[in-house]
């Protein structure tokens, strides 16, 4: 293919990507794709035979460069640590700019036809397999308590996977933001009873006192707020 036939079919699947996520994949006809990007219907037949390869396209590009992304950190310079801290902040920023291509990786998946469902959730599996893979180096080096890698990956992939719900770009919480606490939350989970800081242990209250009323002026982020449907 000519760089301006690839040129071409990115604005297609990226077109098509918009479409499904605003519209739904079974809301959304290839001839609602094709006038979008200014073409006869019959010439999209070049790029996808169906709307089902299609939709196939989409998600296999938006997986496919996921994980050559977070392959780079695994394979890179780093602790189990600082590569796990990348891993999050690396998955949440895709959230942000790739939004509604992984919008409809997340949203879409039962969508998938039968003779595609096979190669994408193989390629599902080998994101998740890496995450795996960080968690348990983090255990090994004894960096992190011992724990099932398999649940805490996908109580990771659950976090960042849900934003698909209730996040909008440009809404009260940056992806930065968001990123930054959901790895707070996950190593606090994740560290050793004696690296958590004394710090963070509640001391306790004398007897007869009581411990003060937390400041009811003081509100936690509603991040359902912060991803208010526009």
């Amino acid at each position: 293919m000519t760089p301006k036939g690839e040129r071409r079919e990115q604005e297609i699947l990226q077109t098509a990507a918009d479409l499904f996520f605003q519209k739904g994949f079974h809301a959304t006809s290839l001839g609602d794709i094709a006038r979008v990007v200014g073409m006869r219907k019959g010439g999209l037949y070049y790029y996808a035979r169906t709307k089902d390869d299609l939709l196939f396209r989409v998600v296999e590009q938006g997986l496919r460069s996921m994980i050559e992304e977070l392959q780079g950190i695994c394979n890179g310079e780093g602790g189990p640590e600082e590569k796990l801290r990348r891993a999050i902040e690396n998955h949440i920023r895709a959230m942000d700019t790739r939004w509604s291509t992984l919008g409809v990786l997340l949203r879409e998946d039962r969508a998938v036809a039968p003779q595609h469902r096979r190669s994408y959730i193989a390629l599902r599996d080998d994101y998740e397999a890496l995450f795996r893979r960080l968690v348990r180096e983090g255990i090994d080096a004894g960096v992190f308590r011992a724990c099932d890698p398999v649940m805490i990956a996908r109580a990771i992939l659950g976090m960042g996977c849900w934003m698909a719900v209730w996040y909008r770009p440009g809404g009260g919480q940056t992806a930065a933001s968001i990123g930054s606490q959901f790895v707070d939350l996950i190593f606090e989970g994740l560290a050793q009873a004696n690296a958590r800081g004394s710090s963070k242990r509640r001391s306790p209250s004398p007897r007869g006192t009581r411990r003060p009323a937390p400041d009811r002026e003081q509100t936690a982020i509603s991040l359902s707020e912060a991803g208010a449907k526009s």
